[in-house]
């Protein structure tokens, strides 16, 4: 009886035995896959944060090339404004010369007619 106390206790120590280098590998591949998962989460904090920033660049650049465009556009409009100010003093001037020259041609046309016999 004793040789067979011995035989089963031989047994249950070597099921122990293989249980706990199951529970090892078990507890090693879980350590891996949690890694794993750490490092996927790494890169994808990473790729988004990369992405923000490519994002982030690119509006910089719409709101740099609309800015710029409402600038050029502001400053067309200022010289528009200038301009046909610009032009209506000219136009006004032409204008009273016009008057002037008519004004004048009415006058020696008036003293032809007087000095005419």
């Amino acid at each position: 009886m004793d040789v067979t106390l011995l035989r089963h206790t031989v047994q249950y120590a070597h099921a122990l035995i293989q249980m706990e280098v199951v529970v090892e590998q078990l507890a090693h591949k879980q350590q891996q896959a949690l890694q794993i998962l750490q490092q996927a989460q790494a890169l994808q904090i990473q790729q988004q944060i990369q992405d923000a920033t490519q994002d982030g660049l690119l509006m910089h650049i719409v709101m740099i090339s609309i800015t710029t465009w409402a600038a050029a556009m502001m400053a067309e409009t200022v010289a528009d404004v200038t301009l046909t100010r610009s032009t209506a003093q000219y136009a006004d001037a032409l204008i009273q010369m016009e008057a002037g020259v008519e004004q004048l041609a009415h006058l020696l046309q008036q003293q032809l007619i007087i000095q005419a016999p």
